[in-house]
This record gives structure tokens, C-alpha cells and sequence, in this order.
């Protein structure tokens, strides 16, 4: 096993896993505009209910100069506080486009939609999508918890080995770029001895040319 150590890059490596997680969590619980045909028509109703407000009865009798015609429109439903239950774009085919009252929104149209003008079916698809939404903000603060605590657990050691020794469940948050650094087999170092050539600090040169010249001198 290598050793690995903490670095900062490590960290924001960890992070940015971490948020690849976080948005593939939170994908499936976006909340949109309606899918289904049904819950469509009764959603645009409400808009335009809500964009003729207190004068439905003006439907089908302005003249075409008055009216605002529209493939697109900006959606806001509030609750009664004031506050924006859902927003969304509510798009239209272009041989059925909404017809409402012109005022000054300009490019983009926008249609605050209150509880008075919510219909039944849309009330209960607004419903589903109080659900995701609470879904949605559950699943950040968990993800916002465990980026605070990973980040200072993975801080508080010197080494990516001590960090996963002590929390092996933390490995299935590191890139596999360090898991595969930490699983290296490395050779096992041995530690060199001191001979007791080097302890008695005995010059070999010198004894090789003691004992040859011992030789020759004997051997004359």
C-alpha cells in the first residue's frame, strides 16, 4: 500500500466528487412544467384564468389589438403570503397559444398565478411538486452536512491511508485516481544494518595492503 498524502488538491479532488453526487441526487427531483396532457390543460387554465383576473367575462369580446398572444409564458404561482410556491416556463403549440390581456411585460410575459385561480387538478399536481421540492432541499442539506464534515475529517489527517484506516466508508467518496495510489503495492524497504565492518571502523583498504605486503616481504 502507497502512501498518500493529504494535500488541498486531494480536498477539492474529494469536493468536486462529492458534487457530481449532489447534482446526480438532485436531478431526478427538479420540478418543472406539467408532462402529462391532463395536468397541461388544467395548468393553462389557471394562467389564463389568473392573467384575465377579474374580468373573464372580456374573453372572446376585446378587440385583437388588446390581446397578448403568446406560444411561451413565465409562470409564478404564489400562496397567499406572497411567497412563490413554483415557477416555470409554460410552453404552448403554436396553434393553440394562450390569449391574455396585453400589459407592459415586454419580451418575456409573466402571469402571477394566486390560490383563487388554482383548479383542482392543478392543485394537486402543485401538491406533487411541494413534495420534490422538500425532497430537493433535504437532499442539499445532507449533501451541504457531508462536504463540511468530509472536508475537516479528511484535514484532521496527514495522509489519505490514515484518513480511510480510521473511516473505510470514506473511500467511496475519494476519485479512484487515489484509491488506486493507496492500493499500489510497493516494495517493502528493508533497513540497512550496520556491519560490524562499519562498526569497528575498519579500513579494508588498508588490511588488503597490510597483508600483501606481508606476502611479498615473506616470500623474499
Amino acid at each position: 500500500m502507497a502512501y498518500v498524502r493529504k494535500t488541498q488538491k486531494l480536498v477539492d479532488d474529494v469536493v468536486a466528487n462529492l458534487q457530481k453526487m449532489r447534482h446526480a441526487a438532485l436531478e431526478p427531483l427538479c420540478a418543472e412544467g406539467p408532462t402529462d396532457t391532463t395536468t397541461h390543460t388544467a395548468v393553462r387554465e389557471s394562467v389564463v384564468a389568473a392573467a384575465w383576473g377579474l374580468a373573464p367575462h372580456l374573453r372572446g369580446q376585446i378587440p385583437d389589438k388588446w390581446l397578448d398572444v403568446r406560444s411561451k409564458v413565465y409562470v409564478k404561482f404564489m400562496r397567499d403570503d406572497g411567497t412563490i410556491r413554483h415557477r416555470f416556463e409554460l410552453s404552448v403549440p403554436d396553434s393553440d397559444k394562450i390569449e391574455v390581456p396585453v400589459d407592459n411585460s415586454g419580451y418575456w410575459r409573466t402571469v402571477d398565478v394566486s390560490p383563487a385561480y388554482v383548479n383542482a387538478d392543478t392543485e394537486k399536481w402543485l401538491a406533487t411538486i411541494d413534495e420534490l421540492q422538500a425532497k430537493a432541499e433535504q437532499t442539499r442539506q445532507q449533501y451541504d452536512t457531508l462536504q463540511g464534515q468530509l472536508t475537516m475529517f479528511i484535514n484532521s489527517h496527514a495522509s489519505l491511508n490514515a484518513a480511510l484506516k480510521e473511516m473505510p466508508e470514506l473511500e467511496m467518496y475519494i476519485p479512484q485516481e487515489y484509491l488506486t495510489r493507496v492500493h499500489e503495492e510497493v516494495e517493502p524497504r528493508e533497513r540497512r544494518k550496520e556491519s560490524n565492518v562499519e562498526r569497528l571502523e575498519i579500513d579494508r583498504e588498508s588490511l588488503v595492503s597490510i597483508a600483501v605486503a606481508h606476502r611479498i616481504t615473506a616470500s623474499v
